[in-house]
């Protein structure tokens, strides 16, 4: 005969379910937490990231503009490379560079005579509102450009807003452009404080969104610093400034909730036949 042998088996309590139920969610909360605190990090050092590379590119390309102020433009013309504009009460600045920043330069189609109409090889590189440098052995002069017709292959047509101040030959005669380039800060239709480069003529493209703020100043050659020179060619380096907020604020961020990181560069402008002060 065989005996039966009966095993007594125990479910788990409620209160042990209840247990196991408190632990599970307290390491699912902390799980979600967590996921939630990395994703937050992450996306912040992104942000920061993208925010340091754009506005070094933008100091990049200012820094090259400004080291560029000059060149093509003969001294002793009148004519000064750099214009700031000082913004009142700690506003940001602005700057005018000319330059011909590309080396370019046309000849002439055919002799030119006193008049408002100048008959060159290739217009390309010229601009409406810019100015050209036109010279030969005796020397140049000048001329803002009113109009520009791109006539034949062979020849086209700048206008100019005063009559040339005598002839110039066809062989011994070269026309340069000469851009007139600006740099300020403006809104976007988003919101955002951007810097903008300006080409006259060609028009305004924003360099760089998120950009607060933009200071130019000047050291003399004395070794004084301002941002209104009284005499631009006592100017030896050109300090510039800049400073970048993040895309989006942190709401567990101090203050406004902004990062922000202020970048700094000093430039000798190269062509402006200027030397460093002492």
């Amino acid at each position: 005969m065989f005996s039966t042998i009966r095993f007594h088996e125990k479910g788990a309590s409620i209160i042990e379910l209840l247990i196991c139920l408190v632990i599970a969610s307290v390491l699912v909360t902390f799980m979600t937490r967590f996921f939630v605190a990395q994703n937050r990090i992450s996306h912040i050092e992104e942000q920061v990231s993208f925010m340091q590379e754009n506005v070094r590119l933008a100091m990049e390309i200012i820094t090259r503009d400004v080291m560029n102020a000059g060149t093509g433009i003969p001294s002793g013309e009148g004519v000064f490379p750099l214009i700031p504009g000082d913004g009142a009460s700690g506003s940001s600045d602005s700057l005018v560079i000319m330059a011909n920043f590309d080396y370019q330069y046309t000849e002439l189609f055919e002799d030119e005579q006193v008049d408002q109409t100048i008959h060159v090889m290739n217009a390309t590189g010229f601009y409406v509102g810019g100015l050209l440098y036109i010279e030969d052995f005796d020397g140049g002069a000048f001329h803002t450009i009113t109009s520009i017709t791109l006539d034949t292959p062979k020849e086209d047509q700048i206008t100019v807003s005063q009559p040339l101040n005598r002839p110039f030959q066809k062989d011994d005669t070269v026309v340069s452009p000469i851009a007139r380039v600006s740099y300020g800060l403006t809104w976007t239709e988003q919101g955002r404080p951007s810097l903008v480069r300006t080409v006259k003529g060609s028009g305004a493209k924003v360099l760089a969104e998120n950009i607060e703020d933009l200071q130019f100043s000047f050291i003399m050659s004395d070794g004084s610093e301002t941002s209104q020179p009284a005499d631009m060619t006592e100017v030896r380096l050109v300090k510039i400034q800049m400073t970048a907020r993040t895309e989006k604020a942190d709401c567990e961020f101090v203050d406004d909730g902004y990062r922000r990181r202020t970048l700094e560069s000093i430039v000798q402008p190269r062509n402006l036949d200027l030397q460093c002060h002492k």
